[in-house]
């Protein structure tokens, strides 16, 4: 789970008076994330839910998790990873605890598993694993999440050159344009390191590869209660002291890189102590010489700037992006614009009601790597600002849609393939943001999409329960696919049903009919 309680993370099983303030905090995360609208885990066992999952093998274990690989359903390349982490303390641990210690305990746990797919619902980004959906039982709560093909980062490096080459520099410039979103979202991961990073190789990217960022568990809002959590190689000096920021995911973006081209760490120590002080006091060396003599000046700079002790002075990840070392990466970009018959799809796609949009764009989440990653590649190309969307102007239901050109600051239709974006204009004016998943639904032939089988599986994953041939509108609007959209989807179905409860049948019918 990523927990801050779990092995390869900083280690402190007792309880003492700091867990059992925070008991607040766990509740409030309890009732937030199952009780309101926008989160709540399916009340199954996942090896009994309806659509059969098929176990197939590990993928991995932590104190607090395991992964699974399943597979559902016939369709092809069905794959998916199941976390499943546990809502009660371990045995081992429930022996050294007193029984009332054990509540505070447990409530922070499962506090922090439906902190973790509380947040997991609301990323859509090309480098961060998708979530799907999640069941719970007496004991676990199970998340069905993408399955990343690929390697961990670590891996990937002992398969690449030793030292600088630019296969590593397109992999950071990736991981640093999902850095940058997660930024835009108020997110700090806490835990970047090699082993929750995917690295895959890419025959559709032009750089190569593409990257996925795993593993949430300690991440966080911008803001929010902060405490001591992270793998200590990885971690910045404040976070040593508990006053972890967007700042600390850049040093521990630093520290990977460094760790990249060297196969070493740029602070090391025995204990936990010794790492604190050499983090803190001792200056930063390029170690060993014979490797990095060989590496650009550009990319010395940047590590330098990325490892600066004081988060106040330490590079910011926007102007890390901005960096001279990745002019060339960014020189394809610039260059890249959207053909007229993808503009013209998404004006189709905009055009549909926020409701038939939100099956749609949830639909793509069923769609193997191999099928999204060009128009992912192209995604990533039309966000050149990294915010994680695309502007657009969107008139009216029937009319063109329109974005606005960073060059011109004037609203150019979309036919003229202006993919260049500002957001300054969209604060004045009523906007539309064409997230990661609407984008892919939007270029993607529906065909490829939906079909009865995907049909099936969006309505369970519409609602907590499927035993019922209908569902009132109220418990369908608690599905995270409905996420931030509420109150549009709620005034599209008034017009389509008007305050009826919805059939299975009708759901059904209503989803296929997008297929054609």
């Amino acid at each position: 789970m990523g927990c801050a309680t779990t092995r390869q993370n900083i280690s402190k099983p007792e309880l003492t008076k700091k867990h059992r303030a925070k008991k607040i905090v766990a509740v409030k995360y309890h009732e937030e994330f199952l009780d309101n609208n926008d989160f709540k885990a399916k009340q199954h066992n996942i090896s009994l839910s309806p659509s059969g999952f098929s176990y197939l093998q590990d993928l991995g274990s932590g104190s607090y998790s395991k992964v699974g690989l399943y597979s559902r359903g016939a369709l092809e390349d069905s794959l998916y990873a199941v976390k499943s982490m546990p809502k009660i303390i371990e045995k081992s641990l429930q022996d050294k605890t007193k029984k009332k210690d054990l509540v505070v305990y447990d409530e922070n746990l499962k506090g922090a598993i439906y902190h973790e797919l509380y947040l997991l619902s609301r990323l859509d980004h090309p480098g961060i694993c998708k979530y799907f959906t999640s069941y719970e039982n007496d004991k676990n709560v199970d998340a069905v999440i993408e399955y990343c093909h690929g390697e961990t980062l670590d891996q990937a490096c002992a398969i690449l050159p030793r030292g600088y080459c630019a296969a590593k520099l397109n992999i950071m410039y990736l991981l640093c344009k999902t850095l940058q979103y997660l930024k835009n979202q108020d997110v700090i991961h806490r835990d970047l390191k090699p082993k929750n990073i995917i690295i895959c190789e890419d025959v559709n990217a032009k750089l190569g590869y593409s990257v996925k960022l795993i593993d949430f568990g300690l991440a966080k809002v911008s803001g929010g209660d902060s405490n001591y959590a992270g793998s200590p190689q990885f971690m910045a000096p404040e976070s040593f002291t508990r006053k972890s920021d967007f700042c600390s995911d850049v040093w521990s973006l630093g520290v990977i890189f460094y760790n990249m081209i060297s196969d070493t760490y740029p602070f090391d120590g025995d204990t936990h102590h010794d790492l604190f002080e050499a983090v803190s006091m001792d200056f930063l060396e390029f170690v060993p010489r014979r490797i990095w003599e060989d590496t650009p000046v550009e990319i010395l700079d940047l590590i330098e700037k990325m490892l600066t002790k004081d988060p106040k002075k330490r590079i910011k990840i926007g102007e890390v992006l901005k960096h001279g070392c990745f002019q060339e990466i960014q020189r394809f970009e610039v260059n890249y614009n959207l053909h007229d018959n993808e503009i013209t799809k998404i004006q189709k796609f905009l055009c549909l009601s926020d409701f038939s949009q939100a099956l749609l764009s949830y639909s793509v989440r069923y769609l193997s790597h191999e099928k999204v990653s060009e128009a992912a590649e192209k995604f990533l190309c039309c966000d050149k600002n990294n915010l994680g969307y695309i502007p657009v102007i969107k008139e009216s239901k029937r009319t063109s849609a329109k974005i606005i050109g960073r060059d011109t600051r004037k609203l150019s239709d979309l036919t003229a393939a202006e993919t260049l974006m500002t957001t300054k204009t969209l604060t004045k004016i009523h906007s539309h943001k064409l997230s990661y998943s609407e984008f892919i639904a939007a270029i993607t032939a529906r065909e490829d999409i939906l079909n009865e089988e995907v049909a099936e599986f969006l309505l369970e994953d519409l609602t907590t329960d499927t035993s019922d041939f209908e569902v009132s509108q109220s418990d369908l609007l608690k599905s995270p696919i409905f996420a931030n959209k509420h109150a549009e989807i709620e005034s599209n179905l008034a017009t389509l049903i008007g305050n009826k409860a919805i059939s299975f049948e009708w759901l059904k019918s209503h989803i296929l009919s997008l297929y054609h």
